[in-house]
């Protein structure tokens, strides 16, 4: 006996029992779905790419001043790798 698919089970036939109207029916559905999914994720990359482009503010940017990264180059994402470097520097002396 073949693998039960659960999706096949939930329309009660097999992919090669429907009609090809109904095959064309459930892949519309389908493909609707993967293009939200698809927006989604862009959409939060999008805002994902805006926040970690911000600049940076208060104590941790006169930290990254002090430690020679020019001004223009503070933002989020050089606060996260900074953080990222020392957290790795520390793993590995320990």
């Amino acid at each position: 006996m073949a693998n039960k698919h659960p999706k096949t089970e939930q329309l009660g036939k097999k992919f090669n029992e429907m009609k090809p109207e109904e095959h064309k029916a459930i892949a519309s559905k389908g493909g609707i779905a993967t293009g939200i999914a698809q927006a989604k994720e862009r959409e939060t990359m999008r805002i994902a790419k805006m926040l970690v482009g911000l600049p940076l503010q208060g104590a941790n940017k006169e930290k990254l001043l002090s430690a020679g990264v020019p001004e223009g180059d503070i933002t989020q994402m050089t606060a996260l790798l900074q953080g990222q470097l020392i957290a790795w520097i520390i793993f590995i002396r320990f």
